[in-house]
């Protein structure tokens, strides 16, 4: 990962198109056309009334039009797409931990890509477990959640470390 620091009174960070960052970003639109087509085969198969809330014990408490499960996926998606983006744009990131070598800064650069790759998985869960009636699969949003923060906890120590 190529990056410039500058410093005067402000760091600014460059980052270079890299062969790290190409593989990313192909595997985040193979994910997303992967995924988008499955919560469409997913959407089409659906009833018209289908589980949008959940409670403590995964079964469903709230009902509404499968249609309404699309804005969170479309938003989740938008997301991503603005994270893998981000990357390249690294000084506008905010962190819990001081920044400060290239070697920190290339984990955060990092960092938001496999977020975003982790993001974009999470759309998928939260479609099947309202389009896909019989299985609910709420777990599944705990998991790729869970799967998020413990990333988050394992860079932010890695960021820290690399002072």
């Amino acid at each position: 990962m190529k990056l410039t620091l500058r410093t005067n009174n402000k760091e600014k960070i460059k980052v270079c198109r890299t062969t790290e960052g190409t593989i990313f970003e192909i595997v985040l639109v193979v994910m997303l056309v992967v995924i988008g087509a499955l919560i469409a085969k997913m959407y089409v198969d659906a009833p018209e009334v289908v589980p949008t809330h959940f409670g403590a014990t995964g079964e469903p408490n709230g009902w509404g039009s499968k249609s309404g499960v699309l804005i969170p996926c479309l938003v989740i998606t938008i997301a991503s797409i603005f994270l893998m983006v981000s990357a390249y744009f690294p000084h506008k990131i905010n962190i819990p931990v001081e920044v400060s070598t290239p070697r920190q800064w290339a984990l955060v650069v990092r960092l938001v890509r496999v977020m975003a790759l982790e993001m974009a998985l999470l759309t998928l869960p939260i479609a099947t477990s309202s389009l896909l009636v019989d299985h609910h699969t709420t777990w599944l949003i705990m998991a790729v959640t869970g799967l998020m923060f413990i990333t988050v906890i394992i860079f932010c120590v890695l960021i820290h470390k690399a002072r």
